[in-house]
């Protein structure tokens, strides 16, 4: 199986970064045996941050190249966690999809909320090829001259909702799209991403620093740890309030279990202290008929 990794940046700001989480995936491919490209520009638009739009041009570069394997992109601020990842097993169990990604939080849930700032797809399937040439046809498609005036970041462009759109306009991949929380973002086992929301550059790259400092050392999971993860948030809300967890919800709760930020019983506590637990009580208190 052919497992080939892409990342890229800009080179005034994002490189930064770059210089301390690509080693990571040099370090994987050379264990594993997997190939790897990088690219410092922007292939469209004129400002640093149209570099997030590099990906979709590589990408497309390998179909036209008739790249036959899986593609594994990572941001800038995204990398491995597990050297010890067994990439090409976990993705011949999943060999059916197209798309693997953890989702990105849109509310509601939908099948096509996929967070790109990590992603494998499967070039050697034709559905992945389609979904590539789809959001690559949305972004060529984008008038240089408004890419040149954008003041800010996601003003006339997001790359990741051209990429909701595509997915969204063809309903019948929803069954080749596989959202995974365990292995993508977050606090993840296989391949981490510390996002904007966790404060500035230089608090991102000391995330990062300390993150890579200690991984051999502390955090790292096993399966069989994060099967009793997936199976306590399920069963808190299957029990408790009466309905299977929403990507978000579970997400959120499984990054925070496999990171150490909160333990089991934490998330109990959150789980019966929440309102919609409250609202639950009456059918609770009907035994176990009524859950």
């Amino acid at each position: 199986m052919k497992v080939h990794f892409i990342q890229s940046c800009d080179p005034r700001i994002y490189i930064r970064m770059v210089n301390h989480t690509m080693p990571t995936v040099l370090e994987y491919c050379e264990k594993w045996d997997c190939t790897f490209d990088f690219f410092v520009g922007v292939r469209k638009g004129a400002k640093p941050w149209h570099a997030a739009l590099n990906r979709v041009f590589v990408l497309k570069d390998l179909v036209n190249e008739k790249f036959d394997g899986w593609v594994i992109h990572l941001d800038a601020d995204a990398f491995i966690f597990d050297v010890g990842f067994d990439v090409r097993h976990y993705l011949a169990e999943r060999e059916k999809y197209a798309l693997i990604a953890a989702p990105s939080g849109v509310q509601p849930p939908h099948w096509w909320d996929i967070n790109n700032g990590v992603f494998a797809i499967n070039l050697s399937d034709r559905r992945g090829v389609e979904i590539v040439d789809d959001w690559h046809a949305r972004i060529a498609a984008l008038d240089d001259d408004l890419l040149r005036a954008e003041a800010r970041w996601a003003d006339v462009v997001d790359d990741q909702n051209q990429l909701h759109l595509a997915l969204e306009s063809k309903p019948h991949l929803e069954p080749f799209v596989l959202h995974d929380v365990m292995n993508f973002n977050g606090g993840a086992r296989f391949i981490r991403q510390v996002l904007r929301a966790e404060g500035d550059m230089d608090k991102r790259i000391e995330i990062i620093a300390r993150t890579l400092a200690h991984r051999g050392r502390v955090g790292r999971t096993d399966p069989d740890r994060e099967a009793i993860y997936d199976d306590a948030v399920k069963s808190f809300y299957r029990v408790l309030l009466g309905r299977e967890p929403d990507p978000g919800g579970y997400q959120a709760s499984i990054e925070n279990l496999i990171s150490g930020r909160r333990r089991i019983e934490d998330e109990l506590r959150a789980c019966v202290a929440s309102d919609e637990f409250k609202l639950n009580l009456e059918r609770l208190a009907k035994g176990p008929a009524g859950i």
